[in-house]
């Protein structure tokens, strides 16, 4: 960063959307009392009504600014320029996010954002992680519920092979046990956006296992049946019906990357996401209706009628039903080791709260462990980097903040 004397030490952009609301109440919950920080938006009205609520959840503490901000780059770079760090939840992030990031690289601002635009993601990667690493700045993206808990079960898990067993993992599978999505109005905006402004082709093969990694990884057969069902000894049943799999695969395996050029992981190592399935019909059942998901967005007819009843932008669940509902992912890490008994370490990840609570927190403590951590930028250099790189510190905020990750060697 070139300079530690600004304004803010944190801005939240987009802050009166729906999850950025819910990022705004972490930040206000958990954060240092002393946080200088703001919220920035379009609307004044919206974000005075932000203001005054997080005022009466915490009377005692400092409310942040407001700072009416739009989507153009003269005011995105006025405002990078007042803060350390930007939060921006302005999505779609392929509509919203370029001049975001690219206003962040220029002043010196660091970044974090929550899209599962995995193709956006790799144009970003070309066009400015060299730029960012030269100028030291930390962009995060893909941090949100769609791939960050998924990318630190597997940092842990590996480690944990690492440090009690010194061995490298070859294989990741990741049960996802409980996870209730209710999309938000800008979330499915994104979807819809997906699939209306990028070539079909182009955003499949953003999501090929290797497509965000700089080093390229085996290739690898997914041990399911035709089916979409695989059987694992430690984890049960599973099935291929997370709809998230590619893209917090190809998260993951950019990771492996930068985490000494696939080494500390293992030179073999993949990476494998699946649900629990209850049964083998239930199983197959959900990935008939993944597959039905993916073809109806697909489809112009059938994406109109979907918005028609779709939430808008800024809305969603009532967020104190999502903060009613429960996370847990498990994942085993099996070691890089011959015989067909090979050596694994088990990781359990819970959170008690739904998909929008665990993505701010995601957020609010990516921001606290860029702030508050010495020595961060000299350990893990700027560019376009990923929760994993953050590395036990990140995991170590979560935990403050209410999320679980337990490890054991089998």
């Amino acid at each position: 960063m070139r300079s530690s004397i600004r304004q803010y030490d944190l801005v939240v952009l987009g802050a009166t959307g729906y999850t950025g609301n819910l990022t705004a109440e972490h930040i206000n919950e958990f954060l240092p009392a002393d946080l200088k920080w703001a919220v920035a938006g379009r609307s004044a009205t919206k974000l005075k009504i932000l203001i005054e609520k997080l005022k009466k959840l915490d009377p005692k503490r400092l409310p942040p600014a407001a700072e009416v901000c739009a989507p153009t780059a003269e005011d995105l770079s006025v405002l990078a320029k007042k803060t350390k760090v930007i939060i921006t939840l302005l999505g779609p992030y392929a509509k919203f996010g370029t001049p975001v990031i690219e206003a962040c690289v220029k002043n010196g601002t660091h970044y974090l954002d929550t899209t599962g635009e995995t193709y956006w993601v790799g144009r970003i990667i070309q066009k400015y992680h060299e730029e960012a690493k030269l100028a030291g700045v930390i962009l995060l993206s893909q941090i949100g519920v769609e791939s960050g808990p998924f990318d630190l079960i597997t940092l842990s898990a590996v480690s944990k092979l690492q440090t009690e067993a010194s061995l490298k993992t070859k294989e990741i599978i990741v049960s996802i046990n409980e996870s209730k999505l209710n999309p938000s109005g800008g979330t499915l905006a994104s979807f819809f956006n997906m699939y209306e402004s990028i070539d079909q082709k182009a955003m499949a093969e953003s999501l090929q296992p290797w497509a965000l990694s700089p080093i390229k990884g085996r290739k690898y057969s997914d041990s399911a049946n035709m089916f979409g069902l695989r059987h694992d000894k430690t984890l049960g049943l599973l099935s291929t019906s997370s709809p998230t799999a590619r893209q917090d695969r190809a998260l993951v395996h950019r990771s492996w990357s930068l985490l000494d050029g696939g080494n500390f992981y293992g030179r073999d190592f993949f990476y494998n996401e699946y649900q629990r399935a209850s049964n083998a019909f239930a199983g197959v059942v959900a990935n008939l209706g993944v597959k039905i998901l993916e073809a109806s967005l697909s489809s112009s007819f059938l994406r109109t009628v979907m918005r028609k009843f779709a939430p808008a932008p800024g809305e969603g669940i009532d967020p104190e039903q999502e903060k009613k509902l429960n996370i847990e992912i498990f994942a085993v890490a099996i070691a890089d080791e011959a015989g067909p008994c090979a050596t694994r370490a088990l990781a359990k990840l819970r959170y008690a709260g739904g998909p929008y609570h665990i993505t701010a927190a995601f957020l609010a403590q990516g921001a606290a462990t860029i702030l508050y951590e010495d020595g961060l930028l000299e350990r893990v250099g700027g560019g376009i980097l990923t929760p994993a790189v953050l590395g036990q510190s990140y995991i170590e905020r979560l935990r403050d903040s209410g999320m679980t990750i337990n490890t054991v060697v089998l």
